[in-house]
């Protein structure tokens, strides 16, 4: 998300929750996919086949009988790879903006445009259900997306889905001061017991967690700290870009988009042995990603 992102904590019921806000939310997805070229949905597509800790878990866990939904499924990445690795997967997505380069750069692939809220598909109708960065961006809350799914999955179905985390790190994070207006709204954090009881209610049993996405908290954090130090005393600043929920590079130009070479590959694997790996991303992991199994 290449729109600017201010963080808060907000009283919730008994607890205080972390809530992010951005201006211009109602666009921000046509904004954001509209960057995008074919070269550079494919960029981003072998970026996270090098993203070893997220396309284990989808490999490991989404059953390979049966259809596979990516409910939000922008640009249709994890689409053409879970395809590419054997899965029977189709995408849907509400950007048009998304869709014209999903479809464009994935012509043998299926792509619907929809709610994830009112799922155009009939119940119980797919073995597998993912969703990535999706479910936090509903100011009334993720009830009506996690409803969806698992309507539309078969029982003992799996769904794996992420969403901001309230990690370690975020716990200790400075904060914005001041809180903007309801109408921009973005998304929230979550901690690991609530989304558990979110995903509970709605008829799944949760089977495994993991995190991913430590470059984004870091920088997350460096970020509200130095506006924060820049600007004592001076009310509240403009904030500055971010990069959105996922750990995608920032949108690359049809002509800025480098070869996605061995060398290339290798790097990003290594970033990520190195960002990745299982302590930081207790500490400091971005997203928070589900396992859960549909009763």
């Amino acid at each position: 998300m290449g729109s600017s992102q201010i963080i808060v904590r907000e009283k919730h019921g008994e607890h205080l929750r972390l809530v992010s806000y951005a201006p211009g939310s109602a666009q921000i997805w046509d904004t954001e996919w509209s960057h995008y070229s074919p070269e550079a949905v494919r960029f981003v597509k072998e970026y996270y086949r090098c993203f070893s800790n997220v396309y284990r878990t989808l490999v490991r866990y989404l059953p390979r009988d049966g259809e596979l939904l990516e409910a939000g499924s922008g640009l249709g990445h994890w689409v053409a790879l879970l395809n590419e690795a054997g899965f029977r997967a189709r995408g849907m997505d509400c950007s048009e903006e998304a869709l014209v380069r999903a479809r464009r750069t994935f012509p043998s692939l299926s792509f619907d445009q929809g709610d994830v809220r009112e799922l155009p598909y009939g119940d119980a109708s797919m073995s597998g259900y993912i969703s990535f960065g999706v479910a936090e961006h509903f100011r009334e809350g993720p009830d009506g997306v996690l409803r969806e799914a698992a309507r539309v999955l078969r029982p003992g179905g799996i769904m794996i889905l992420s969403v901001p985390w309230v990690s370690p790190l975020r716990r200790i994070q400075p904060v914005d001061a001041s809180q903007p207006e309801e109408e921009h709204f973005y998304q929230y954090f979550f901690e690991r017991e609530e989304l558990d009881r979110f995903v509970e209610v709605s008829e799944f049993r949760p089977i495994a967690h993991t995190c991913y996405g430590t470059m984004k908290a870091f920088r997350d954090v460096f970020r509200v700290a130095k506006r924060k130090w820049l600007t004592r005393g001076e009310g509240s600043p403009e904030p500055p870009p971010s990069n959105g929920n996922q750990a995608e590079p920032s949108s690359p130009s049809a002509r800025s988009i480098p070869a996605v070479s061995h060398g290339r590959k290798l790097f990003w694997s290594a970033q990520n042995l190195v960002f990745e790996n299982p302590i930081c991303r207790r500490l400091a992991g971005h997203m928070l990603l589900l396992v859960a199994e549909r009763r």
